[in-house]
């Protein structure tokens, strides 16, 4: 889905361009326009303070230097970092630095936010602000999100839940997983 990898049968397509035959710097610019992406291991840059960390994907998408910093700023304020735009990653702890690569992801915003279990290193109080942070950002259905996660607590926050089994995926059992007016 983040055309990292090719598939290995079928089509890719965002945003009405089939992009599984793109050579690799054309995925790039596919992937930067379109796609924010969540990392599990945050992938944050060790020598730049968080401001900077989430300025480098502002300035990449081709956002000017005030425009950057001001959205920067404010998805940083989002996921409750404002106190800490001049730390170093190694002055974090576990749950901010996921909270800055999850700041990073959505500045600019992407129209496909690809997530790797955003909410594992959080607690529960930044856990439910962060999901419902991404899910206001959905709700009016001009972004799409995508999250693969074991934690239970962002079942209540998905449209649609689909388990993964020995490499298939199938819908989730049961009425719980499925909300009413979900987009198959």
């Amino acid at each position: 889905m983040g055309c990292i990898l090719s598939p290995t049968s079928g089509t890719v397509t965002i945003a009405d361009e089939v992009v599984t035959d793109l050579p690799g710097s054309k995925l790039s610019k596919v992937r930067l326009k379109h796609l924010g992406f969540i990392f599990q291991e945050y992938n944050l840059f060790s020598t730049l303070t968080v401001l900077e960390n989430v300025l480098v994907a502002m300035h990449l998408r081709g956002f000017d230097k005030p425009e950057a910093r001001r959205g920067a700023l404010k998805v940083l304020d989002d996921v409750g970092l404002s106190d800490k735009v001049n730390a170093y990653p190694k002055t974090l702890s576990g749950g901010q630095k996921q909270r800055v690569a999850i700041a990073r992801a959505l500045a600019g915003g992407p129209k496909v936010i690809l997530a790797d279990e955003p909410t594992a290193a959080l607690d529960s109080e930044n856990g439910r602000r962060v999901m419902e942070l991404m899910a206001s950002l959905v709700r009016d259905g001009t972004r799409s999100l995508v999250i693969v996660t074991h934690d239970a607590r962002t079942l209540e926050f998905a449209d649609e839940v689909m388990n993964i089994e020995d490499g298939e995926l199938h819908p989730a059992e049961g009425p719980e997983h499925q909300r009413e007016g979900a987009h198959p």
